[in-house]
C-alpha cells in the first residue's frame, strides 16, 4: 500500500484533515510502512504527557507547538485492537521493539519512538522527558536548516540505545522542571566522563539548537572555503628519538554530488559529506641510526591511503614490520643483562645509569620480559596485579594478574564492545536447545607460561617486603608508572644505538601477536589473546566464539614456537627448555555472546522440516506450505552464505551461476555495490532452488487467477527479467509479503535470535574445521584497507576461495541435515 493511500484511508477513518495528518507523519519522519503506527503513537502520547510537566521556559523563544494531542487520541482510538478500523494491527507486533535495519538513519525520530509495551524503560518518566526534548529539538532543527549534519541521527540514536538496553538505564539523569534548554545543555556538559559519551549525541543536537547551527565545516584562512584539514599524528611515541614522519596534514575538498553522498552514507562516512584528497603535507624528523625502516614501506602506506580514501574511517594504528630473530634475541637477553648489571650501574657499553634509575632496572627487566612473552600492550602490563594464591583473585577482574605460588597468569579476554543483550529466550535457545556454554561475565583465562617467570617475580616481591609494603596489590606500583615507562624507553634507546636495531615497547609487544597469527592465520585469535585491536578484529570478533582452552593451547604453541626460533641466537639448547604444565582448564567460550553451536542449527533444520511436513498434511494448506518452504530455503541460504539481516534478503534467480554455484551479493552496501562479495551455493542448495521454481508452477494452479500471489508467480515464471523477488510469503488473503528480517522471524514461533545468526555460526565453525582465516574473511565480507579480495592488489581469485571453502561448507550442510524439500513440486 502506498503512503499516500494509507494517509487518505486514515484521514477518512479518523475524520482528521488529510493535510494535517500528512504534516504529522512528515514531522515524525515516518516511513511508508505504517505497521508500527500504534506503538509509535502510544509512545508519542506518553512523551507529550511527560513534557507537559516541564516548565514552559524549556522551549522559550522556540516554536514548539507541533502536535495536536486530540489528533493523536483519535488515531489511537481508531487503531485500538478490536476496533472496526481496517488498520487494526496484529497484537503480536505491539510488544516487538526490535529495530528495523537502516530505520535509524532514514527515520530517526520515528525509530526512536518504537518502544515495546513491556520495555522496563517505560516506567521511567525522566526517560520520556529526555525523549521529549530530543524529539522537539530534532523537529526544530529540520525546520531551521536545509542542510544538516549527523546531529539528529546520533541524538535519536542515544535514546534508542537506552530503550534497547545497549546503554544502561542508570545513565539517565533527572531533569528539573524549571530548566531552560540552556540549563539542560549545561547539565549534559557537566556529566561525569564515564557517562558523557552515552549522551554526546543529544548534547550535539541541543547545542546546535541553542547556537542556531546547521551543518558545520572546518574553514581555515589559508585554505579554500569547503576544504577540510585533518592533522594525522604519525610519531612513534614508543621512542624518544622517533624516525619516519612526525605528522601529516591532509587537505580534503568537499563534494556535493547527491549520488556520492549516498555512497558515503552507505560506507559509514559522515552523512551527506564526502571529501576528495587534494594534498598531503608530511613533516619528518632526523631518524636515529636504526635498521629495518624502509622508505618504500612509507610510500606504500601513503599510496594505500589515497587509493582507499573512501574507507578512511577504518584507520589502522601504525605498525612497523616484524622483528627479526636477531632483534628478538637481543630483546629476550636484555632482562637478564639489566638484573646482572643493576648493582654496577653499567647497563650497556657506553651508557651509565644514575643510582635512582638503576633501582628501577628489575622492574624494567620484568616489563620487557612481559612485553615479549605475554604480548600485551605496555599500559595493560603496568596495571598488572599481584596475588599469592588463586583463591585471592576477585570474581571479576579487568586487569592482568600474576599468581605467585602457581606461577600462572590470569589474562583478561576482550569482548566485542557492541555485544547484543541476550533475552531469557535467547539464552534458552542458545544454551538449552543449542548446547552452547552458559553465558559468563568472567572473560578471562588462566595460562602457565612456557617461560619461567617465578624468579623475576621474587625479585619484584622482595622490593615490596624490603619497603614494608606487604603483599602487592599491583605488580608495578601506580606511582612509578610514568617513571618506569620513561626508564624503559631510555634503556631501549641505548640498546638500539649500541646494536643498530629498532626496539620499541610497541614492536616488542606485537611480536607474540604476529607469532599467533602465523600459527592460527586469524587476527581475531591473536587480538583476543594479546589485547591488540585493529578494525578487522573489532568487526570479526563480533561474530566469533572460541573456547578458553583453545586460546590457552594457541598461546602455548606461539610462545614455544617463538622461543625455539630465537634459541640458537641466544646459544641455548632446545632440549634444556623449561617443561611447564598447564593444570587449569578454561572451559568458558569467549568472543560473541551469540555462541551458535551445530546442535542449534541441526535442531532448527529439524523444526523447519517438521513444519513443512505438517503443513502439507493440512487442507488446503497453500499458504502454510509455501511459507514453510520459503522459510526453510531462506535459512539454508543464511547459514550457507552468512547473509546479513537486511531487507530484500534473497536475490533474483538470474544472478545465480548454475555451473559454478557462485553468486555475487551486496548485503551491506549501496546501489553501486562497492562492497559486494562472492558466495557459493552447494549443489544441493541449487537443487533446492530448482525444486522451488517447480513448486511455484504447481502452486499457481491452486490459486485464483488475478490474485496478487498468482500475478507474482506469473511474473517470476514468464518474465524472469523483471525485478521480482525470488522468495516471498503469502498472506491468508493471497496477497504477497516481502521477505524481510521481521517477516521471516514471524514465521517461527518463539524465535528471537537475530536473523543474521548464520554469520555467528559460520565464522567460528569454519575456523574450527581448519579453514584459513583469509578465505573466511573474504567469504563473509570482513577485510582491512588494502585487503579487498579480487581487487587490483589481491592475489586471491573467486575460484581459489571457493575451492578452499566449499569442502567445509559441504561438511556443515551434512552436519546440519540440510536436504532439498519438494513443497508442491512433483519431484
Amino acid at each position: 500500500m502506498s503512503e499516500a493511500n494509507s494517509i487518505s484511508r486514515l484521514a477518512l477513518e479518523t475524520q482528521i484533515d488529510e493535510q494535517r495528518l500528512k504534516l504529522l507523519f512528515d514531522t515524525l519522519r515516518a516511513p511508508a510502512s505504517l505497521t508500527r503506527l500504534r506503538l509509535v503513537l502510544l509512545n508519542l502520547q506518553a512523551t507529550i504527557q511527560a513534557g507537559q510537566g516541564l516548565h514552559f521556559s524549556l522551549f522559550d523563544g522556540h516554536d514548539a507547538d507541533i502536535f495536536s494531542t486530540d489528533d493523536i487520541d483519535r488515531l489511537l482510538v481508531a487503531l485500538e485492537p478490536g476496533a472496526s478500523s481496517s488498520f487494526t494491527p496484529d497484537p503480536s507486533w505491539i510488544d516487538d521493539s526490535a529495530e528495523s535495519r537502516g530505520i535509524i538513519k532514514e527515520h530517526p525520530e520515528w525509530a526512536m519512538l518504537i518502544i515495546g509495551r513491556t520495555n522496563p524503560i517505560r516506567q521511567q518518566r525522566d526517560y520520556f522527558r529526555h525523549l521529549y526534548i530530543a524529539l522537539y529539538c530534532s523537529i526544530l532543527q529540520r525546520r531551521r536548516h536545509e542542510k544538516l549534519g549527523s546531529e539528529i541521527e546520533v541524538g535519536c540514536l542515544v535514546l534508542r540505545k537506552l530503550a534497547t538496553g545497549k546503554t544502561p538505564a542508570s545513565a539517565i539523569f533527572e531533569i528539573s522542571k524549571n530548566w531552560s534548554l540552556y540549563d539542560y545543555l549545561q547539565a549534559l556538559k557537566g556529566l561525569p566522563k564515564d557517562v558523557f559519551p552515552s549522551w554526546s549525541g543529544v548534547e550535539l543536537l541541543v547545542r546546535k539548537i541553542e547556537e542556531k547551527l546547521g551543518k558545520t565545516r572546518f574553514v581555515s584562512g589559508r585554505h579554500a572555503v569547503g576544504s577540510v584539514v585533518r592533522r594525522v599524528e604519525r610519531a612513534d611515541v614508543d621512542d624518544p628519538n622517533p624516525e619516519g614522519p612526525i605528522s601529516e596534514e591532509h587537505i580534503y575538498q568537499s563534494q556535493a554530488d547527491p549520488e556520492t553522498k549516498n555512497r558515503a552514507r552507505a560506507l559509514g562516512l559522515h552523512p551527506g559529506e564526502v571529501e576528495d584528497l587534494r594534498a598531503i603535507g608530511v613533516q619528518y624528523s632526523i631518524a636515529s641510526p636504526t635498521a629495518n625502516f624502509n622508505l618504500r614501506d612509507h610510500a606504500r602506506r601513503q599510496t594505500s591511503q589515497i587509493q582507499h580514501l573512501s574507507s578512511l574511517n577504518q584507520r589502522l594504528p601504525f605498525r612497523y614490520q616484524q622483528l627479526t630473530e636477531t632483534e628478538l634475541a637481543i630483546a629476550a637477553a636484555l632482562p637478564m643483562k639489566l638484573i646482572q648489571s643493576a648493582q654496577s650501574n653499567e647497563i650497556i657499553e657506553g651508557y651509565t645509569a644514575s643510582s635512582n634509575e638503576s633501582e628501577l632496572d628489575e622492574y624494567v627487566a620484568a616489563l620487557i620480559q612481559l612485553l615479549l612473552w605475554l604480548g600485551r600492550p605496555l599500559q595493560q602490563l603496568l596495571e598488572m596485579r599481584f596475588y599469592r594464591q588463586l583463591n585471592e583473585l576477585p570474581k571479576t577482574i579487568d586487569d592482568i594478574a600474576y599468581i605467585a605460588e602457581e606461577d600462572v597468569f590470569v589474562l583478561p579476554i576482550r569482548s566485542p564492545e557492541w555485544k547484543r543483550k541476550l533475552s531469557e529466550n535467547d539464552r534458552y535457545l542458545l544454551e538449552r536447545v543449542g548446547g552452547a556454554s552458559t553465558t559468563s561475565s568472567d572473560h578471562r583465562i588462566i595460562v602457565s607460561s612456557p617461560i619461567r617467570f617465578r624468579r623475576m617475580a621474587k625479585l619484584i616481591e622482595r622490593k615490596y617486603s624490603d619497603s614494608g609494603a606487604g603483599r602487592a596489590k599491583y605488580f608495578f606500583p601506580s606511582w612509578l608508572h610514568s617513571t618506569l615507562e620513561a626508564r624503559l624507553r631510555k634503556v631501549l634507546s641505548a640498546c638500539n644505538r649500541q646494536n643498530d636495531v629498532r626496539l620499541t615497547p610497541l614492536r616488542i609487544s606485537q611480536t607474540l601477536f604476529d607469532e599467533i597469527t602465523t600459527i592460527s592465520t586469524d587476527w581475531v585469535d591473536a587480538s583476543l589473546l594479546t589485547g591488540h585491536v585493529f578494525t578487522i578484529t573489532e568487526v570479526a570478533s563480533h561474530y566469533y566464539s572460541i573456547s578458553g582452552d583453545d586460546l590457552q593451547t594457541l598461546y602455548h604453541a606461539a610462545v614455544d614456537s617463538l622461543r625455539s626460533r630465537i634459541a640458537p641466537y641466544l646459544g641455548l639448547d632446545i632440549r634444556g627448555f623449561y617443561d611447564f604444565e598447564q593444570t587449569y582448564s578454561n572451559l568458558t567460550d569467549h568472543g560473541s555472546k551469540l555462541n551458535v553451536k551445530p546442535l542449534l542449527v541441526k535442531t532448527l533444520v529439524q523444526h523447519f522440516k517438521h513444519e513443512l511436513r505438517m503443513a502439507k498434511r493440512r487442507q488446503p494448506g497453500v499458504t502454510a506450505v509455501h511459507n514453510a518452504l520459503a522459510t526453510y530455503i531462506s535459512f539454508w541460504i543464511l547459514f550457507c552464505t552468512g547473509y546479513r539481516a537486511v531487507n530484500d534478503l534473497i536475490f533474483r534467480i538470474q544472478e545465480i551461476d548454475w555451473t559454478s554455484g557462485l553468486l555475487v551479493i551486496s548485503d551491506k552496501d549501496d546501489d553501486y555495490q562497492s562492497n559486494s562479495r562472492v558466495v557459493w551455493l552447494p549443489p544441493k542448495l541449487l537443487k533446492q532452488i530448482d525444486l522451488y521454481m517447480k513448486h511455484l508452477e504447481v502452486m499457481q494452479t491452486k490459486l485464483l487467477p488475478g490474485t496478487q500471489a498468482w500475478l507474482h508467480i506469473h511474473q517470476l515464471l514468464r518474465e524472469p527479467t523483471v525485478d521480482i523477488p525470488l522468495l516471498f510469503f503469502i498472506q491468508e488473503d493471497r496477497a504477497t509479503q516481502r521477505l524481510t528480517p521481521e517477516s521471516l522471524r514471524q514465521q517461527i514461533e518463539g524465535y528471537t535470535l537475530p536473523i543474521n545468526i548464520g554469520r555467528h555460526y559460520l565464522r567460528p565453525r569454519l575456523r574450527a574445521l581448519g579453514c584459513h582465516a583469509e578465505y573466511v574473511n573474504a567469504y563473509l565480507g570482513h577485510w582491512q584497507i588494502g585487503q579487498e579480495p579480487f581487487g587490483r592488489y589481491s592475489s586471491m581469485s573467486p575460484l581459489e576461495m571457493v575451492s578452499q571453502i566449499s569442502p567445509f561448507l559441504e561438511s556443515l550442510r551434512i552436519e546440519a541435515g540440510w536436504a532439498p524439500q519438494t513443497g508442491f513440486a512433483n519431484a
